[in-house]
């Protein structure tokens, strides 16, 4: 299972997810992204550690980016893999996930672009 990790400083919550996002762990995996996105309007899924995602997984993260968006958010992923950019790039649905090298360089986008939004 992976729990969130909201940071309290941070604008989002970070879900750190691992290994094989499948059938196996759709429902653990779904679970923990509603909680996700019930505690914070933006949303961090931290990929590093990800080998594969299939159809059922890639489902999942898309409804929680929907769920994501609708609330007035953005979904981050860090670390995706190639694999992964790929599949998002075939399926065009690289429009829902803003993609970054690591948490912490999400984190500062997200902050600037909560700064730019209290300016407007």
């Amino acid at each position: 299972m992976w729990p969130s990790q909201p940071r309290p400083e941070a604008s989002a919550c970070v879900v750190s997810l691992s290994g094989d996002l499948d059938l196996l762990v759709v429902d653990e995996l779904r679970l923990a992204l509603q909680r996700a996105t019930d505690e914070q309007r933006n949303l961090i899924l931290d990929l590093a550690e990800v080998r594969f995602v299939d159809s059922t997984g890639l489902g999942v993260l898309v409804r929680a980016a929907q769920a994501t968006r609708n609330n007035g958010g953005v979904t981050c992923v860090t670390a995706p893999s190639a694999f992964f950019l790929t599949v998002l790039q075939t399926m065009r649905l690289e429009r829902l996930f803003q993609g970054f090298r690591s948490v912490d360089e999400a984190l500062v986008w997200l902050g600037e672009q909560d700064r730019v939004s209290e300016h407007r």
